[in-house]
């Protein structure tokens, strides 16, 4: 009865491994298809990282253009009334920061400019010229007088 029982147990171990082979087989068989889904999904996010590269270059550039308008658009609304080479930023908000400043700097280097001129003397002038009968005159002798 042993060996019958040891027969049985080999078939019976022969059938277990035959099931594990099978189930082995299809792990294997979804191991593949998830690597391939791995593979396809890295592709996929390197290819979004590349466009999301491009739109972001994209966008900076759009943005300095932008502030570059903006710039533009107050210095022409704004011409005489600010110092143009101190409205700069990196951002909106910097920018018409700037404005304020530029024009405060305007405003001072206008005042300081009328006080200086009003401190100013203005000289008499050259005295009234004699009233000398041009005629007979050589132009050197006109000069002259």
């Amino acid at each position: 009865m042993e060996i019958e029982a040891a027969v049985a147990r080999i078939g019976e171990l022969e059938g277990q491994l035959a099931a594990l082979t099978v189930e082995r087989d299809t792990v294997a068989g979804h191991a593949a298809e998830l690597e391939a889904a791995r593979t396809a999904l890295e592709g996929r996010l390197a290819e979004a990282a590349g466009e999301h590269d491009t739109a972001s270059a994209e966008l900076s550039e759009t943005r300095g253009r932008s502030l570059t308008y903006l710039r533009r658009a107050l210095l022409a609304e704004l011409a005489g009334q600010l110092v143009p080479e101190l409205v700069a930023g990196d951002d909106e908000d910097t920018l018409l920061a700037s404005v304020e400043v530029a024009q405060q700097a305007y405003a001072r280097a206008l005042e300081s400019a009328r006080v200086t001129l009003a401190s100013r003397t203005v000289p008499a002038g050259a005295p009234s010229a004699r009233v000398v009968s041009a005629a007979g005159l050589s132009p050197l002798e006109m000069i002259e007088l």
